[in-house]
């Protein structure tokens, strides 16, 4: 079997590994007046979460808007939580309308408070990614087959494990010259799209001393990748796209250090 990150067989990291889930940082981003849950999000900063542009388009009706709402705190979506309404959001300049898979698919959302919620750190040089490497991809989905005919569509945090997978290599054999360069792909146990990740959902290189996620500390998490996009759950052979958050590190810090941070906390 192949080795996941630190040593251990794939299986043992996807069977013990994920056992529990720890996404204290994941946040729901939900359209004002409905509350209804249209993507997600990672808090990067006390008072900053990133997201996918595409998801708080203002020209696009299925977005949540300029503004949304953020559930911070919670496990499931049904939770009432605390929420917040975003102070002001900033789109990538390089990302075009419209463009979902799209290496600049990203937005930076600032809130009206601090939150103490812990913060992952941001993957940049630490050491570079190889195809094969398990990582975790963490999300709102209602079950890893999907969801029941007539249930929810989002539910719980969720995790699984996927297999890191450059973009020429998945360009190669999975998506077919689909992907532009600063995109990777993710791939479940399964080989088919995730169930589990939606728009904003992050893959990660989580902290889990001997495997055992509950061990670990989520500020010692590394954020890697936001999906962008990906094929209807569970369709076989189309991994879940990822943009690759290490080309971006200069765009983000320049927001987040940049201005004034609130002073109230959350």
């Amino acid at each position: 079997a192949a080795l996941g990150g630190g040593g251990q067989p794939d299986d043992v990291y996807a069977a013990k590994a994920h056992e529990a889930v720890r996404l204290p940082y994941l946040v729901s981003i939900r359209r004002a007046g409905s509350h209804d849950h249209v993507c997600s999000g990672i808090l990067i900063g006390v008072a900053w979460v990133l997201t996918v542009a595409h998801c708080v388009n203002p020209l696009s009706p299925y977005a949540a808007g300029k503004k949304p709402l953020v559930l911070i705190g919670a496990r499931s979506v049904s939770d009432t939580g605390m929420e917040v309404v975003v102070e002001q959001s900033f789109i990538h300049p390089r990302w075009t309308q419209d463009e979902q898979r799209s290496a600049f698919n990203l937005a930076l959302l600032k809130l009206p408070k601090v939150t103490k919620q812990p913060i992952p750190k941001m993957l940049v040089d630490h050491f570079s990614l190889n195809t094969g490497q398990m990582l975790s991809a963490g999300g709102w989905g209602a079950s890893s087959t999907g969801p029941v005919l007539g249930g929810e569509i989002f539910s719980s945090q969720s995790l699984e494990p996927q297999e890191f997978v450059d973009s020429r290599r998945c360009n190669a054999t999975m998506w077919k010259s689909e992907m532009e360069d600063g995109l990777f792909c993710g791939l479940n146990a399964q080989r088919s799209a995730s169930c589990i990740v939606d728009s904003g959902s992050p893959m990660l290189l989580m902290d889990m001393p001997k495997y055992e996620l509950h061990n670990g500390n989520p500020e010692l998490d590394f954020l890697v990748g936001l999906n962008v996009d990906g094929a209807p759950c569970g369709t076989f052979g189309k991994p879940d796209v990822y943009v690759d958050l290490r080309d971006h590190q200069d765009w983000i810090a320049a927001h987040i250090h940049g201005g004034a941070q609130p002073r109230n906390e959350l």
